[in-house]
């Protein structure tokens, strides 16, 4: 299961993350990086292997014709948290909320995110978990989503 944040397109046929170029890159403010996160290869032949990993390839921003958020969630104990990591080996996931009370009566731990908000983040085992599903929303961007995404993506359910 591959938990997924960010923005992506539908870039020839593919769900592609991408991201403006930092400031610090050598490239205009006026480019995306596509980001295909395949470590092995790209179905798309103009994408160039990454020295990060994946594969990548640099745009202009009007080439993107359109764009999405996604959010991974996941059901724990009837209460619907945020995703943000699988650890396959382990067979188990992430997650996190800003739910102060929540996360103290789960064996959650109290951790600080980049703008200095509490959350609490706890590992659970999958077995655990009833489903999880990715959300996708309208991008920060402004391009139109495609018209055929699915607004809600279960992406792992437990076998009856």
């Amino acid at each position: 299961m591959i938990i997924r944040h960010g923005e992506y397109t539908n870039y020839h046929g593919h769900e592609i993350r991408f991201h403006e170029v930092r400031h610090e890159a050598p490239i205009p403010f006026t480019h995306f990086i596509l980001i295909y996160e395949n470590e092995k290869e790209c179905p798309i032949d103009e994408f160039e292997k990454s020295i990060h990993g994946g594969f990548i390839k640099i745009i202009k921003k009007d080439v993107l014709k359109n764009a999405f958020g996604i959010i991974t969630k996941a059901l724990y104990r009837g209460i619907v948290f945020e995703a943000y990591h699988y650890f396959e080996d382990i067979r188990s996931i992430s997650l996190k909320t800003y739910d102060k009370k929540i996360g103290k009566e789960l064996p959650f731990v109290k951790l600080i995110d980049s703008k200095g908000m509490e959350y609490y983040s706890g590992e659970i085992k999958l077995s655990e978990i009833e489903k999880v599903w990715e959300v996708r929303t309208k991008s920060k961007y402004d391009v139109p989503m495609p018209s055929d995404i699915e607004k809600e993506k279960i992406i792992w359910k437990p076998i009856c």
